[in-house]
Formats: C-alpha cells, structure tokens, sequence
C-alpha cells in the first residue's frame, strides 16, 4: 500500500504549481514519446532536463522530508 503521508501548509503550498506543471509535462511527454513525435534516444536528455526546469527534484525532496517525518 502507499504510505500516508501529510505535508506542511508551506510544503503544500511550494509544490503546488510544481506538481501541476509536472503533471503536464510527463504526460504532454507520454504521448509524444509513444506516438513517435519524440525520441527516446534523441529527446530524452532534453525531457529530463525539463523535469529538473520545473522542480523535479524539490518536489522529491518535500516528499522524501513528509515520508521521513511520519516513518523514521
């Protein structure tokens, strides 16, 4: 099962717009790469990129911060 876990009102508010635009972008993404449009190959250093652009990591990290503080 998933784990449960609660984020701050500030970690709520910090991921917000990330979440949504990254939401976007991998499924924008999906599409591209199944169809054909995009490369595997050729697109995906570019997509990853994008990913850290719009705050991949920060994102990891508040829910890596809310996990630890329910399971550690």
């Amino acid at each position: 099962s998933v784990p449960l876990i609660k984020f701050t009102k500030n970690e709520s508010e910090e991921i917000k717009t990330p979440i949504v635009n990254l939401k976007s972008f991998i499924e924008q993404s999906r599409v591209a790469f199944i169809t054909g449009e995009k490369s595997i190959d050729n697109d995906w250093d570019s997509y990853v990129k994008t990913l850290n652009d719009l705050g991949m990591a920060n994102v990891i990290k508040i829910h890596q911060d809310a996990y630890d503080r329910v399971y550690k």
